[in-house]
């Protein structure tokens, strides 16, 4: 997993969204933390890309962004 950080912090979100009690707050908090996720991993990726070249585009290929066995 390139991302255990942000795996974890969506764990949580959907966490508090189950412990909020409903399904609005289950919805919310499963949809808004990776609108703001996706967007900061696809700008780290490209530097990471970058920087360290195709070691790190062969590694993106050997790996899953998030979530082990799905993607």
């Amino acid at each position: 997993m390139r991302h255990p950080s942000y795996t974890g912090l969506l764990l949580i979100a959907l966490g508090v969204g189950f412990g909020a009690g409903n399904w609005l707050s289950l919805v919310i908090s499963a949809v808004l933390p990776p609108l703001g996720l996706l967007p900061r991993i696809a700008v780290e990726e490209s530097e990471m890309s970058q920087a360290l070249g195709e070691q790190y585009r062969s590694y993106q290929r050997t790996t899953h962004r998030l979530v082990p066995g799905l993607w």
